[in-house]
């Protein structure tokens, strides 16, 4: 995902699982930090908590599907 920040790149959805919340925290804020690195804006990136595990790819999926 290399940009310059420039043309429009859509939108990022970062689904996250309530499950070892801090580990998963973690994983986050370091994603954040990289994609804002690469010149994605941080409101292009939304962010969905899950019960666990298991709806993550049933909401991915989901926001895929609904743009």
């Amino acid at each position: 995902m290399e940009s310059n920040g420039t043309e429009d790149q859509g939108r990022i959805a970062f689904v996250q699982s309530c499950w070892h919340r801090d580990i998963v925290d973690e994983c986050r804020d370091s994603f954040l930090a990289e994609v804002q690195a690469r010149g994605v804006a941080a409101d292009q990136v939304d962010l969905f908590e899950v019960t666990g595990a298991f709806e993550i790819p049933l909401s991915a999926s989901f926001f895929a599907c609904s743009g």
